[in-house]
């Protein structure tokens, strides 16, 4: 079976990937993937706070890219753990709209599950998030959907 992990780097998406790996086999093919979106974005902010750039770079090391940064700061943590605990895991960055990004990355690997997190998961908040939602509305392929209990 081949599982896609999807992770924004956020400390929920880490965490609840890390949740659903205590009740998945290591015998799966995982690829933890990371979507860098709004490239335009990026350049503006790189330009507004370059100095901080340069910090995390000091930090990390020249990065040569804005993909490298990402597989870097993004994926680097949580691929060594899920390789520390044993599970066959492709790391890999994609550019351009999160949703479709995920899609399509669905689509080219052949996934059978997809692992993705939410912040929030309550009676009062029924909506799904966009990506969220696009991704359920437009794929037959099983969805796991978690959000772990931080404290």
């Amino acid at each position: 079976m081949r599982v896609l992990a999807c992770t924004d780097g956020s400390e929920v998406a880490t965490e609840g990937i890390k949740c659903a790996l205590k009740t998945l086999s290591k015998e799966h093919d995982y690829t933890l993937l990371f979507v860098l979106s709004e490239k335009g974005v990026y350049r503006s902010y790189k330009k507004t706070f370059d100095e901080d750039l340069k910090k995390i770079e000091t930090i990390f090391g020249d990065v040569e890219s804005e993909r490298a940064a990402a597989h870097k700061l993004f994926l680097e943590p949580l691929y060594q753990h899920m390789f520390d605990a044993g599970f066959k895991t492709t790391p890999r960055v994609r550019e351009g709209h999160v949703a479709a990004e995920i899609l399509k990355e669905t689509e080219e690997g052949g996934y059978d599950v997809i692992l993705l997190s939410k912040k929030a998961l309550t009676a009062t908040k029924l909506m799904l998030g966009s990506t969220l939602h696009q991704i359920t509305r437009e794929t037959n392929r099983c969805i796991i959907i978690v959000r772990p209990s931080l404290t």
